[in-house]
């Protein structure tokens, strides 16, 4: 395990070396304190009342639960619900956290703002509740309807409302900083010659606008009668990342998950409304031997990066 840990440190401080430095103090995530009043459900598509509501859901994560089950009470049906039924492509919103805010037609609403979020075109869509009414212009996107608007998932675009800006406006006066890239990387490693045990390995930087998440996930499967199911192992997943919040803070750690028995191990140093400059980014899984014993596999790096 030393030896696993030591090979990972030598290649993720390689991996940062080249971070900024930009040391503002991070921002405290405040709780969600009545969830009923705050977050509900109407015409389909869940509301958070106040944009501070949502921000805060989106940053703390011990309340999150207790919130969707409080909304799925009300029949709301989520991108995560059916995405056969949906009319976006769900197969991109790698977010669970996105999967679930969002109804089928991929549209949540924050406050005042019913937002439609389209990442096949990387652009936000926007319809005030006062004119609610023309839901079905928002959900096909007219843009020849005045009152709704679009912005680049490039952007904070909670922030771009809030302060009732163009992109353009806001962005020679607020924020300068450059809008970090989307970046994957992923793929399959199998576990034995009869390829019937694999591990489903995935890093990835998304932004959508009202949402931004650093994750590193890995799933263990195993094949029966040719359908992959969710696999029970001892496994340990080491992370090392650095990043630089845009117009924000500057964040760099590393790290273990610790040895642990699941079908999965995953680990997400950023979730934020506000999007990130820059970031580094790598995971390396150990597995350890099912009859005893120490690691008897581990993988290769899975590693994104944008500067």
């Amino acid at each position: 395990m030393k030896n696993f840990l030591n090979q990972f440190t030598l290649v993720t401080l390689a991996l940062l070396v080249f971070a900024c430095s930009k040391k503002n103090e991070a921002v405290v995530p405040t709780s969600i304190n009545d969830i009923k009043d705050s977050v509900f459900v109407k015409n389909g598509r869940m509301v958070f009342a106040e944009i501070s509501n949502y921000e805060n859901m989106v940053k703390d994560t011990t309340s999150r639960e207790k919130t969707f089950r409080s909304v799925s009470s009300e029949n709301f049906f989520s991108l995560a619900t059916n995405s056969s039924k949906a009319s976006v492509n769900a197969s991109l919103y790698d977010s669970k956290f996105l999967q679930r805010v969002l109804n089928q037609d991929g549209i949540v609403q924050i406050g005042e703002w019913i937002i439609k979020v389209d990442l096949a075109k990387s652009l936000c869509f926007v319809l005030n509740k006062k004119h609610e009414n023309e839901y079905v212009d928002l959900v096909k996107e007219n843009s020849s309807n005045t009152h709704i608007s679009s912005y680049s998932t490039d952007e904070n675009v909670l922030e771009l409302l809030a302060s009732h800006q163009s992109s353009a406006k806001t962005n020679g006066l607020f924020c300068k900083d450059r809008s970090a890239r989307v970046k994957k990387d992923e793929g399959f490693e199998y576990l034995n010659v009869a390829q019937t045990l694999r591990l489903d390995c995935k890093v990835v930087y998304q932004k959508a606008g009202i949402y931004f998440s650093l994750q590193g996930k890995i799933k263990a499967q195993e094949k029966i009668a040719g359908v992959w199911f969710q696999k029970g192992l001892r496994m340990d997943l080491s992370y090392a990342y650095s990043l630089n919040v845009r117009c924000g803070y500057y964040d760099t750690n590393s790290g273990s998950t610790g040895a642990s028995d699941n079908n999965e191990q995953s680990y997400r140093p950023y979730e934020s409304a506000r999007g990130l400059e820059n970031y580094s980014y790598a995971i390396r899984l150990g597995v350890y031997n099912p009859e005893g014993g120490g690691l008897f596999y581990v993988t290769r790096l899975y590693q994104i990066s944008d500067y």
